[in-house]
């Protein structure tokens, strides 16, 4: 997904569409780190399905929400970036 962000951004003179391909990459790097960290010392062998279950959905709840705020946080700084020229030819 970052890549056709970063093309739309550069489409409208942002020169530094390379940074929402950082952010995106960053945010999900970010995610699966929080998901490996939450799910991993709780998945036993053995445990019933309804366990591994609710395991896989609260670390896939934790990793979204990891992934929606590093990119919200590079959304407001290119935002902010963009308003003060920053990112404009």
């Amino acid at each position: 997904m970052s890549i056709p962000q970063a093309m739309v951004l550069r489409a409208y003179g942002m020169r530094a569409s390379w940074r929402c391909v950082v952010w995106a990459s960053g945010s999900w790097v970010a995610g699966l780190l929080v998901f490996l960290l939450t799910a991993t010392p709780l998945w036993q062998p053995g445990q019933p399905f309804s366990v591994t279950v609710m395991i896989g959905i609260i670390a896939g709840i934790a990793m979204a929400m990891t992934v929606a705020a590093f990119s919200g946080f590079g959304v407001v700084q290119l935002t902010k970036d963009a308003r003060s020229g920053k990112l404009t030819p």
